[in-house]
């Protein structure tokens, strides 16, 4: 070890480094001080001097001492240091909190060249991670008799390169014979395999030890198994997997539940895998191929995960890759659909539709679905298919679409599994819903007597509204999505029937809505305007002040007033509400009207309603000038704010180059200065002052001057120049 002064609370506050080492160290400071959390970092000859809190400082001599002695302070490879506190503390103390260093296998061709390369530099700074390449140290019980059964021992349980046809790859060694206790046995990545195999053909990986945020940690070296996994080394991020204990926290595993076939692995790497790590919260999956040994020896390839993330989204996605493999990946005449896990039952929503409709649920490629569940951030499973109750015969005085709507409702159905966020997975149902409909007009019937058909559950549902006339002009859902934002729930349409997606407040606020929405697009007469009863005692409206006739009924403020809604989720319309005989033209004038869930939320004397009313203002001003001029004034304010934009924009850019460029000026500066320093100190020791040199007769010195006086002294000559 390096020699380590201590300060008067125990802790070390020096360190002497060697001079082989300063360079690297000095390169590595500034990374160092930024990842301990406010540590400085001093070089002083050979003695570095540290300063900072207690626990900043203990962190910054770990890497300190981990750059200068090229090890980590854990030894075990494919561990973290920050795990292997003793089972006996009930929580980790500072130190073993600080200590946070992870190792990473990796085999001798990555690393070439590794030290103070650009790789290197590259690796740190865009994961924010300081890396140490250890140095592969020979342990003693690996020389002398018995060497081969020492070395056996010792490499159980880690991730090592074994000759394979000539040609080293990765493998986990595994428990010896126990008739061949010289022999060792490997298990290797790339095909899972185990075969037994001599000491001598067996070598240790260098280990590259990773200090800083564990969320970064895993990110750098999933980053360095992606590489490696399509190069020169395939299985290695099983292997760590294996031979790594799960962490309760960030971490990585790999564990025999979770092999799957090839059909589930190909559903998800051809355009799944996002969506299946945002919704179980996991950092990444990855892949890797395996042969599975049966009785009789017969063999079946599978495929094992390799799952990264917190421990809650790892346990997720190993139950949703077993239920999802128990589906897929069974031959259609083996295939034994079962009800979801009770595991799981809590994380999804089970749905039915027409079998006849999936055709248009999946889409070709599966393009349709996969759409469906990107915008939802959801996941699908098509679990179990239902035959129904049969079809009914017509006779002469049944209507005849009626009786084929009848038998598709009691036709056979497909079960469709839902995981994702609970209100994404309710608005989801509700558009499969509107799919159902669209496919088949009047597949949900109609209440007798009635328009609404309202789920009574206080929680998430779906509610339907019948109307007389198309929801949407388009297939598009763009006045679903205007009834949405404003009610804070999810609007789907399909025809006449609008299907309603919350709870049980943001479905009677969209019911309420709904004819608002409608009746200000659709109408530019005073008469059909909409009609709100207690306006001014209701927590969602604000209120506007009335303009006339012109004004209100312009189409380009119509136009706009969507445009605000949009922007503040809101719906801007104005209602019939009529004013006091104040003016000639009080019959013709009407009211703005601004309704939302976010006002409620927000309340009535909140800044996002002074910012919603000032906005709401403004547009009514720019729609009097537009009435005036043609939109001439409306438009060169526009060019004016735009241009005024720019050069903002421009301003800030500018400013941020020259603040950048004299940052890296300054970085420069302290790099040569540290650099020049640390180089004399260690060739000559700390710099002498120098002396006062004689001033040779008829020169003059500084003093030969009086002070505030330009005339020499007498007896001065000027130096020469």
């Amino acid at each position: 070890g390096q020699a380590v002064a201590k300060e008067a609370d125990g802790h070390p506050a020096f360190v002497s480094i060697p001079d082989d080492r300063a360079d690297e160290l000095l390169r590595k400071r500034e990374l160092v001080e930024k990842l301990t959390g406010g540590a400085s970092l001093s070089l002083e000859g050979n003695l570095l001097r540290i300063h900072g809190p207690p626990r900043v400082r203990r962190a910054a001599e770990r890497c300190a001492l981990a750059i200068v002695q090229r090890q980590a302070a854990s030894s075990s490879p494919g561990t973290s240091s920050s795990s292997r506190a003793p089972a006996s503390s009930a929580a980790p103390t500072a130190s073993e909190d600080l200590d946070a260093w992870t190792l990473v296998p990796v085999p001798e061709a990555f690393v070439k060249d590794w030290r103070g390369g650009e790789k290197e530099s590259k690796f740190e700074q865009e994961f924010e991670v300081l890396s140490v390449l250890c140095d592969m140290v020979e342990d003693d019980l690996t020389k002398g008799p018995g060497m081969s059964v020492r070395k056996v021992k010792r490499l159980v349980g880690s991730v090592v390169e074994a000759k394979w046809k000539n040609t080293w790859h990765v493998a986990v060694a595994l428990r010896p014979p126990v008739n061949a206790p010289l022999l060792l046995r490997v298990q290797w990545a790339f095909d899972g395999s185990v075969t037994e195999i001599s000491p001598h053909e067996v070598r240790k990986l260098p280990l590259l030890a990773l200090f800083g945020l564990i969320a970064n940690r895993i990110k750098a070296m999933q980053h360095i198994f992606a590489q490696l996994e399509e190069g020169s080394a395939p299985g290695i991020s099983w292997g760590y997997a294996f031979t790594t204990p799960a962490l309760r926290s960030f971490g990585m595993e790999a564990p025999p539940t979770a092999r799957i076939g090839y059909r589930t692995k190909d559903r998800l790497q051809w355009g799944q895998l996002d969506i299946f790590l945002r919704v179980t919260g996991c950092s990444s999956v990855s892949f890797i191929r395996v042969m599975t040994h049966f009785d009789g020896g017969r063999t079946r390839s599978e495929h094992q995960a390799v799952i990264a993330g917190p421990q809650a989204a790892r346990w997720f996605a190993i139950h949703l890759l077993q239920f999802m493999s128990s589906i897929t990946d069974r031959r259609k005449e083996d295939r034994v659909f079962l009800p979801v896990p009770p595991m799981l039952r809590g994380e999804c929503l089970s749905c039915q539709v027409p079998q006849e409709v999936m055709g248009t649920i999946i889409g070709p490629m599966h393009k349709n679905i996969t759409k469906m569940m990107d915008d939802f951030g959801c996941f699908i499973l098509m679990n179990r298919s239902f035959s129904g109750q049969g079809k009914k015969d017509a006779t002469e005085d049944d209507d005849l679409v009626e009786v084929m709507m009848e038998n598709l409702r009691r036709g056979g159905t497909q079960e469709l599994v839902i995981f994702g966020p609970m209100r994404n997975r309710n608005e989801l149902r509700a558009k499969l819903m509107a799919i159902v409909e669209a496919k088949f007009p009047g597949y949900h019937r109609r209440p007798t007597g009635a328009r609404e058909e309202v789920d009574e559950h206080a929680g998430l549902a779906v509610d339907k509204v019948w109307l007389d006339y198309d929801f949407e002009s388009d297939v598009s859902d763009t006045r679903g999505g205007y009834l949405g934002r404003a009610a804070d729930c999810g609007v789907y349409s399909a025809g006449k029937v609008v299907f309603i997606a919350g709870d049980r407040q943001a479905r009677h606020r969209a019911r309420e809505y709904l004819p608002w929405v409608l009746m200000w697009i659709l109408t530019r007469k005073a008469a059909r305007l909409p009609h709100i009863t207690d306006a001014a005692a209701r927590k969602d409206l604000v209120l506007m002040h009335t303009v006339p006739s012109r004004i209100w009924s312009s189409k380009w403020l119509k136009g706009r007033m969507v445009e605000l809604s949009t922007k503040m989720k809101v719906w801007a319309f104005f209602d019939d509400w009529v004013p006091n005989a104040v003016s000639s033209d009080y019959e013709e004038r009407r009211r703005m009207v601004l309704a939302g869930k976010e006002i409620e939320r927000q309340g009535l004397n909140s800044a996002f309603v002074e910012e919603l009313r000032r906005e709401a203002q403004k547009l009514l001003a720019d729609a009097e000038e537009w009435e005036k001029d043609g939109g001439a004034t409306w438009f060169q304010k526009q060019e004016k704010k735009a241009k005024e934009e720019r050069e903002e924009r421009r301003r800030k850019e500018e400013e941020e180059r020259k603040l950048k460029e004299e940052e890296e000026q300054r970085q420069r500066d302290e790099g040569a200065a540290d650099l020049l320093s640390s180089a004399l100190s260690m060739d000559h020791g700390p710099m002498p002052m120098p002396a006062t040199p004689a001033v040779p007769s008829g020169f003059l010195t500084p003093m030969s001057f009086g002070y505030g006086s330009r005339t020499p002294m007498l007896g001065g000559a000027l130096p020469p120049p």
